[in-house]
C-alpha cells in the first residue's frame, strides 16, 4: 500500500466514525469490494450495509458478511449514516444520485463524500478510470443543498498533491503508465507529509487532490 493512499484511508475512516454513534445503522453507497466498510467494521463494531451495483463485487460483499444490495431502488429503509467515497465522480447524472441519498438519510443523519477535487486537474487518466468530473467545493456544496443538505464541513485534502496531479496532466499520465506511476508515488510517499502539514495549516481550504465534504439533512 502506497503510504499516502493508505494515511488517507485511515483518516477516511476517522472522519467517519468521528460522527458514528452506538446503534446507529450505516451504508457504504458504493462499496467496491468493501475495504472501508470492513475497517470500519473492525473499529467499531458495526457492520453498514453496502450498495454496490457490480454483481461481481456484490457477490463477494455478500461472501464477507456485508447486507449487500446490488441496486438503490431496493432499498428499502433509512439510515444514520451514508457514506461514499470515490464514488460520485462515475455516475454521470449524480444530482439524481444525490436526491435519491437525501431520500435514504433519516432527518439529521448525516452524509459524508470523498471526491476527486479541481476541475482543473482533469485529464486523461480520469476518463480512464471512468470519471465525468472532477468537482470543486462550488459545485457539490450546492448540488447538495440544492437537493436538501446543510453543508457542515467543505474541505480540500492533499495540497500537494493537487500539483502532483499538474504533473501528470502535463505528462498526459495514463493508467499505464506503470512506471511513471510507480516511480511518481515512490518520491511523492517521501514528502506527502508535508501536505498533511500543508492541509493543517490552512492549505485544504485552497486547493487538494480530494474534497470532503460532510453535510447533514436537516
Amino acid at each position: 500500500m502506497k503510504k499516502h493512499l493508505l494515511f488517507y484511508k485511515k483518516k477516511a475512516i476517522n472522519d467517519l466514525t468521528s460522527v458514528y454513534n452506538e446503534k446507529d445503522e450505516v451504508l457504504d453507497f458504493g462499496a467496491g469490494l468493501g475495504a472501508i466498510s470492513e475497517l470500519f467494521y473492525q473499529r467499531t463494531n458495526c457492520r453498514p450495509d453496502c450498495l454496490e451495483i457490480d454483481k461481481n463485487l456484490a457477490s463477494e460483499l455478500v461472501k464477507n458478511g456485508f447486507k449487500t444490495f446490488d441496486n438503490v431502488e431496493k432499498i428499502d429503509k433509512q439510515y444514520n449514516i451514508i457514506y461514499s467515497l470515490h464514488v460520485l465522480e462515475h455516475i454521470q447524472d449524480d444530482e439524481k444520485s444525490i436526491e435519491k441519498i437525501y431520500s435514504l438519510i433519516k432527518p439529521g443523519g448525516n452524509f459524508i463524500i470523498i471526491v476527486p477535487a479541481m476541475p482543473i486537474l482533469y485529464s486523461q487518466f480520469d476518463k480512464e478510470m471512468g470519471h465525468f468530473r472532477r468537482y470543486s467545493k462550488k459545485d457539490l456544496d450546492s448540488k447538495l443543498e440544492n437537493a436538501g443538505f446543510e453543508i457542515i464541513k467543505s474541505n480540500y485534502q492533499d495540497f500537494l498533491g493537487f500539483f502532483i496531479g499538474i504533473i501528470f496532466k502535463t505528462l498526459n499520465y495514463n493508467k499505464t503508465d506503470i512506471s511513471v506511476s510507480d516511480n511518481s508515488y515512490k518520491i511523492y510517499d517521501r514528502i506527502f507529509r508535508l501536505s498533511i502539514l500543508f492541509d493543517k495549516i490552512g492549505g485544504n481550504k485552497i486547493a487538494g487532490k480530494n474534497l470532503l465534504v460532510f453535510a447533514r439533512k436537516r
